[in-house]
């Protein structure tokens, strides 16, 4: 006796097997990643990379010349900052020489260009503190570069900066700058 077996169901559409969606969604996701990875890259192209390497040599070769000669010269500096008032004072205390009418003080931060300040300290005439108003960078890691307007020699430091904060700056060694945090 044959076996009767009843009508076979039709087969269902493409669309509604799991694996169609595997097999087709794993290169359709990884497409759609592409196309954001690239649209991220052009919207933050990365700021670090120099294009001309042999100017950005010499630029260096200047800087280490600039940082011997503040070395030679034991240049010392107190620097006492006010984030909150917006505020900063830079105290010369040796090697600086000649009064100069200004000092450049720049604040570079590591990663985000944008963010980078510089600021020209003019000197008061009879106390000799140079002063800046008009402050505006925030806490955290930051290089901080004093230099002479004229350029012949600079100091180069990092410190992480808070609120209200008095730094001596210094060309004896390499290392971090005294700090005393008021905030």
């Amino acid at each position: 006796m044959p076996l009767q077996s009843g009508p076979t169901p039709p087969p269902s559409p493409w669309y509604r097997h799991f694996w169609v969606w595997v097999v087709a969604g794993l290169p359709l996701v990884t497409i759609a990643a592409g196309v954001y990875t690239l649209f991220l890259a052009g919207e933050h192209p990365d700021a670090l990379v120099v294009d001309d390497y042999y100017r950005e040599g010499l630029a260096i070769n200047r800087r280490l010349e600039r940082e011997a000669t503040a070395r030679a010269l034991a240049i010392r500096a107190r620097l006492q900052l006010d984030l909150a008032q917006g505020t900063l004072a830079l105290e010369p205390e040796h090697g600086f020489g000649r009064p100069r009418p200004t000092l450049v003080l720049s604040f570079i931060h590591p990663t985000l260009r944008e963010r980078d300040r510089e600021f020209v300290l003019h000197a008061e005439s009879d106390s000799g503190i140079y002063h800046a108003d008009g402050v505006n960078i925030g806490t955290g890691l930051w290089h901080i570069r004093l230099r002479a307007s004229e350029a012949d020699w600079q100091l180069d430091t990092t410190v992480t900066l808070s609120r209200r904060q008095t730094l001596m700056l210094s060309a004896d060694d390499n290392r971090a700058p005294e700090a005393a945090a008021a905030d």
